[in-house]
This record gives structure tokens, sequence and C-alpha cells, in this order.
């Protein structure tokens, strides 16, 4: 999720902050069943040694979560959506959120910068991982599972680092990218990367993906043991917009941003005479995308609308063009095995999602080819 003006991050001025409260349901509101106290590994090894990795009843879908932690599925192959149930926990603010094999989301708490677990089979039951609030300098974060293949564990959570102030924005060594280890805690960061901000996702075979930059956005392949970036793909023509997320699934990638308000163009045309020339005026056309895809109207952003027609978006027009809770999300699916033989092409395949999404992940259970 990427922050804005109207959901303010302020970090904490030292890494760890608030340590010694960490790990306690009264400080994070969490409601901590005692069939899911202690986060443990509950795979087994097969006779050849290696680890078998048992997924989770529902584990193959794409789960998304709204700030205010209402959890819904989305089928690709059925490009519908379906209500799972709100997160009680923590604060009932949520950043991001990743999905392990065990069928288990993986929230950060947008207010406590807490990590918690949820039964995605029954939300309202919580646990607590081993994480300290600021671990690392890691406040705020997109994350998700990657596959490791290994003997001592099914995957990592790979972290994408935030900085929490203003918009994500990309340049050299901005970010870092960390793995932290579910089974004990640990925290190891791989590398700087050129990114401020970024959702993450991986794959049952190794890929770690995040969604990221600006001007335009970009989805990044990253090297899972080094951080390496092996690909920077822009995808032109797709704003990352307030709220964001992203996740894999049967080898294409899914994209999650925020929808134009239906009725914000009906309402302007009807409301100023200047819309019309507006749209037609480079300028102002580019102001007024940058202000509805923001959120609110600024000098930076916004400022060279004509002046009618900021009139009608800050009265007349404003709940249309800005509505209470946010815009709802769309999706764009970008063809990435390239199996329509049209190359990474992106494509808009829900246009109105039935929320607005700021965190969206796959486990390592997710097909990897279309079925």
């Amino acid at each position: 999720m990427a922050c804005t003006p109207e959901d303010p991050v302020e970090a904490p001025t030292t890494a760890g902050e608030g340590a010694d409260e960490v790990g306690t349901s009264e400080d994070t509101g969490t409601e901590t069943d005692s069939s899911e106290a202690e986060i443990t590994e509950t795979d087994t090894e097969t006779d050849t040694g290696a680890q078998e990795c048992a997924c989770a009843p529902g584990t193959d879908l794409i789960y998304v979560v709204s700030k205010f932690g209402d959890i819904w599925t989305y089928d690709p192959p059925t490009d519908t959506f379906a209500e799972v149930g709100p997160i009680t926990c923590g604060s009932g603010l949520v950043y991001s959120m990743a999905v392990d094999h065990d069928g288990r989301g993986w929230v950060l708490d947008l207010d406590t910068r807490d990590l918690f677990t949820v039964d995605l089979a029954a939300p309202q039951n919580c646990a607590e991982p081993p994480w300290v609030p600021g671990n690392g300098g890691f406040n705020y974060f997109g994350m998700g599972f990657v596959s490791h293949d290994t003997l001592e564990v099914c995957e990592k959570l790979y972290l994408h680092s935030y900085s929490g102030s203003g918009p994500f924005s990309e340049g050299e060594d901005l970010g870092s990218l960390a793995v932290y280890d579910p089974a004990d805690g640990s925290l190891e960061t791989l590398a700087s990367i050129d990114f401020d901000g970024g959702e993450i996702d991986g794959t049952g075979d190794g890929r770690l993906f995040a969604f990221a930059g600006e001007n335009p956005v970009k989805l990044v392949e990253y090297d899972r043991e080094s951080g390496e970036a092996l690909t920077v793909l822009p995808l032109e023509g797709l704003d990352k917009t307030s709220a964001s997320a992203f996740a894999f699934h049967s080898g294409d990638i899914y994209l999650f941003t925020e929808a134009d308000a239906p009725e914000c163009a009906d309402c302007l045309e009807g409301c100023s005479e200047e819309y019309a020339a507006c749209l037609e005026d480079p300028e102002c056309a580019e102001a007024l995308d940058c202000a509805l895809t923001q959120g609110e109207v600024t000098d930076e952003c916004g400022g060279l609308i004509y002046a009618s027609v900021q009139d009608c978006m800050a009265g007349t027009c404003h709940d249309a063009c800005f509505p209470i809770g946010g815009k709802l999300s769309q999706v764009h699916r970008l063809d990435w095995d390239e199996s329509e033989g049209n190359g990474k092409a992106l494509s808009l395949v829900h246009p109105l999602a039935p929320l607005r999404i700021v965190g969206a992940g796959t486990s390592i259970c997710a097909p990897l080819q279309v079925p």
C-alpha cells in the first residue's frame, strides 16, 4: 500500500522502538487463539529427507485485503471475488499482507507496525510470530513468501522497505530487500535496491517479484539469494495510485490499483463548462489525472486544473471524485509468461472490484501456469 496525504505514516526515530512491549496480545489488540499461539513448521520430511510442504485448502487463490481489514479472495480463472471476513486483530488498519502455504495471512499493522498472522479460513483467529516492530529498520514494508526448496524450510518471507515518507519513489539505493525466516524469526538484509516502497510476491518455484517505482511504475524480478534485479519491466499506462497491490497466479501477474470514480467525470461535465476544455489541454488534463490519482488537489498535483473545475472538485463533485473510504480497485493482468503470443501485454480484466485493495498475495501453492 502506498501512503497518501490522507493516510500519513510517521516512522519511529529509532529501529526497534517499542520492542519491550512486542509479543503480547494486549499491546496489539490481537485475540490469540490457543491453537495458533505459536508459529510452528508443521510440514514433515519425506523418506528422501526433502521437506514436504503440504498446501492448506484455498491456498491456490489470490487473497486481497482492504485498509480496514476486510479479506476477500480473487480467482483469476473465473474473474470472481468472494468475501472471507474481517480481521479482528491489531489496530484494525492494514498496511500489507502475505500468504503462506499453511493458509495464514501475514499482516503488517499500519498503526502499530507489528506483524501478526490470521487464519484465512477464520480471520478472527490470530497469532504473533517472533517479530519486533522496526526490526532491521523495516518499519513499513511490502512482503511475500517465496519457496526455498531446502531441507530446512518450505518458504521464507521477503520484505521490501518503505521509508514511510510521501509517495513511493525510486533512485539509487533508496530502499532495502530483506528475507525473514518465519521459523526462527531471523532477518537478513540482502541488498540495497533502487525503490523506496514496493509490494512483494513470490512463487512456488523460487521466483521473487516486486511492484514498485514511478513514472512509469515497474514490475521487478529479483534474485532471491542476492537481491540483484534480474528484470525491470516498465508498465506504461498504469498508475501506481494511492492503494495498490499485486499477486502472481498461473504464469501471470495480477495488479490491483485504484479505479477512477465512475461518477466523477459525469459530475464534472455537468458542473463546469471548462471541463471538456481541460481534458483537451495537456497540462490541465495531466494535473486532473494527478489529483484524482492522489486523492486530493494540491499545488504540486492539481494546481494547473482550471479554476472552475477545481471549484467543482472541492464542492459539488467532491464526494463523487473523492469518495469517502477511498476509491474501489480495478484489476489488470500482465501476461508474464506470454502465453497469448502478444508479449508481456497488460490488459484490464476487472474494472471495478468490490473493495479498495491495499494488500494482496498468493502462497507458494498458487498455480505456476494455467491449469
